[in-house]
C-alpha cells in the first residue's frame, strides 16, 4: 500500500511539472521586479543561473529553496503567510538576486512580491501592484487577491 502511494506521488508531480512547463512554454522564466528580485515560475536548473537565491511559494512541488512558504494554488495567502513571503525576501537580502516563485510565476510570487515592496518601501498599498504587472505581463491578481493585499498592508503598514 506505501509503494502505491509513492508511485500516485511521483504521477502528480510529474503532472504537476508538466502542467507548468506547458502553460508556461515561450515565456521568460523569471523577470526583474526591482532592486535585485525577480518573479517567475517553478525553476528548472537553467532558470535558477544568475540567481544567488530563490523563495518557493508552492506547496505542490518538490523545488530546492533556499526558503519556502507554502501557499496553496487558486488560494488567499493568509496574514501569516505575506509575513512570512516577506520576511524570507528581506532574509535573502545579502544573497541577491533573489528568484521569487510560485508553480506557473503568475499569482503566488506576484502577490508575495508586492507585499514586499510595500514593506521594504518601495511602493505605497495602491502602487504596489503595477510594478509587478509590468514585470511578466502575463501576471494574474484577481479582485480578491487585491483586497487580501490591501487589508494585510493596512493591518501591518497604517496610514
Amino acid at each position: 500500500l506505501a509503494g502505491e502511494g509513492q508511485r500516485t506521488s511521483v504521477v502528480l508531480r510529474v503532472a504537476a511539472w508538466t502542467n507548468v512547463r506547458l502553460w508556461t512554454r515561450g515565456e521568460p522564466a523569471k523577470n526583474h521586479l526591482a532592486q535585485g528580485v525577480w518573479i517567475g515560475r517553478a525553476p528548472s536548473g537553467k532558470d535558477r543561473e544568475g540567481m544567488n537565491s530563490l523563495l518557493d511559494l508552492t506547496a505542490e512541488l518538490p523545488i530546492r529553496a533556499d526558503e519556502c512558504v507554502p501557499i496553496l494554488d487558486l488560494t488567499v495567502p493568509a496574514d501569516s503567510q505575506f509575513d512570512a513571503a516577506v520576511h524570507a525576501i528581506l532574509k535573502l537580502a545579502g544573497r541577491r538576486p533573489t528568484l521569487v516563485c510560485c508553480a506557473l510565476g503568475y499569482s503566488r510570487s506576484a502577490i508575495a512580491s508586492a507585499a514586499w515592496l510595500i514593506a521594504a518601501g518601495h511602493a505605497a498599498n495602491a502602487e504596489a501592484l503595477a510594478p509587478v504587472r509590468r514585470a511578466p505581463p502575463q501576471v494574474v491578481i484577481g479582485r480578491n487577491l487585491e483586497l487580501c493585499l490591501k487589508r494585510w498592508s493596512e493591518s501591518r503598514f497604517p496610514a
